[in-house]
């Protein structure tokens, strides 16, 4: 329930459209494609559900994002490293976005 009231605080916009119960589904099945990536503590897991709430829940499959493949397939990352640069690749995308529209 905490991280439910969390997402819909920092990322009030993209949960309008969520109830709770579709909510708390997309933070289960986030929470159990993480971890099988090795991407296993509460604070990773919700850098990771984030990244599904903000970029779609395909983003690790989706060839549009080439760098999410490569990051969560490194064997040499720990799910903490793994985490951090999927957060980081997240926020240069939707900057990237913010940055077209303005300009359109």
């Amino acid at each position: 329930q905490r991280t439910q009231g969390d997402f819909r605080l920092r990322w009030p916009d993209e949960c309008s459209s969520l109830d709770d119960e579709e909510l708390e589904d997309l933070i289960r099945a986030a929470r159990g494609s993480a971890e099988s990536y090795g991407i296993e503590t509460v604070g990773d897991v919700v850098l990771f559900t984030e990244a599904w709430l903000l970029i779609g829940d395909d983003f690790d499959t989706n060839p549009d994002y080439p760098w999410a493949d490569r990051i969560l397939q490194d064997t040499a990352m720990s799910g903490s490293a793994k985490a951090s640069a999927i957060r980081h690749q997240t926020l240069l995308l939707l900057d990237e976005i913010a940055r077209e529209g303005e300009a359109n």
